[in-house]
């Protein structure tokens, strides 16, 4: 796990966790699929103090 500063804002790791592998990411529109294929168990964490994070 690679823990770093993001967008001078959060700290963020992306993990690979291959429980979730082969399941389908529902990041589209509506919750519909994003991708073709299966996860391959990508996830990012974010650490985030409050009032900062994802869409600031």
């Amino acid at each position: 796990m690679d823990l770093s500063i993001r967008d001078d804002l959060w700290w963020g790791a992306d993990l690979r966790l291959l429980s979730w592998a082969g399941y389908q990411s529902r990041l589209g529109p509506y919750g519909s699929k994003d991708k073709p294929a299966p996860s391959n168990g990508t996830a990012t964490l974010i650490f985030a103090p409050e009032g900062r994070g994802v869409g600031h």
